[in-house]
């Protein structure tokens, strides 16, 4: 009746398998940008500035910009919250907010009339002077309650993009199969 070619066979392996760790892990990483900006409106709506670092593993100043991140955080996580985004992990993270390099931070303060965010932009290698400076005019501007700051981290946030790269290899595989039968 219906016999499969080892390649057939050999893609539906892959498949079922790749398919397989998916449910069974069960975890992906991925920053999306649809994600970020939920993080970011989730605190904007709990009265809660944000401050977005946009960073890379392989970037020399990054790597001297990040200490100076987690000082602050230190110093200012009870009035803002700080998201911490590594492009080379989430390349498309970036997009939304026109990050073509890094270091860049964004201290994300509202939204305006159209619903795009209000935000003070640092770019390039910044110092903790010039950083604290800008969160202490939003700290003595707006007053945050402890207790509605939101954590930031979320472990599903790419199950939409999952989903579509699952779907993408189903119908791929099938018209692999239908173009050799």
């Amino acid at each position: 009746m219906f016999t499969m070619i080892t390649a057939d066979r050999m893609i539906l392996k892959c498949f079922i398998t790749l398919l397989l760790f998916v449910l069974i892990t069960g975890t992906v990483t991925a920053e999306t940008p649809q994600t970020l900006k939920a993080k970011i409106n989730s605190n904007l709506d709990n009265n809660t500035p944000v401050f977005v670092y946009f960073y890379s593993d392989k970037c020399h100043f990054c790597q001297e910009q990040s200490p100076i991140v987690n000082i602050l955080e230190e110093s200012y996580s009870d009035n803002i919250a700080f998201i911490y985004v590594n492009l080379d992990e989430n390349p498309l993270s970036g997009l939304d907010f026109n990050v073509r390099g890094v270091p860049i931070s964004l201290l994300i303060t509202g939204r305006d009339a159209t619903q795009q965010f209000v935000y003070q932009e640092f770019r390039g290698l910044t110092n903790s002077t010039v950083l604290s400076n800008g969160i202490e005019q939003v700290v003595a501007n707006i007053s945050i309650p402890s207790e509605t700051i939101i954590q930031t981290q979320d472990k599903n946030s790419g199950t939409i993009i999952l989903t579509l790269i699952i779907i993408l290899i189903v119908i791929a595989a099938f018209l692999l199969y239908v173009v050799r039968h």
